[in-house]
């Protein structure tokens, strides 16, 4: 028996919109992004090319610096 459906209650950054970035050289980007407590998702596309990074909260403060 197939398990019934249900709502995922966790955000996924697949379901967030792109939006358009514009490039300190010009070039035309897509973006997407989901922030959470325990780090951030971000996706960045030229059309031809996808980056992506995912960073959880303790690799954030480890790459943190103080600045006075």
């Amino acid at each position: 028996m197939a398990a019934p459906w249900r709502r995922c209650n966790k955000p996924l950054l697949e379901a967030q919109p792109w939006t358009r970035l514009k490039a300190a050289d010009g070039r035309d980007l897509l973006v997407k992004g989901l922030f959470q407590e325990d780090g951030y998702h971000v996706m960045l596309c030229d059309l031809e090319n996808v980056w992506e990074e995912s960073v959880e909260s303790e690799d954030i403060s480890g790459r943190s610096k103080v600045i006075l």
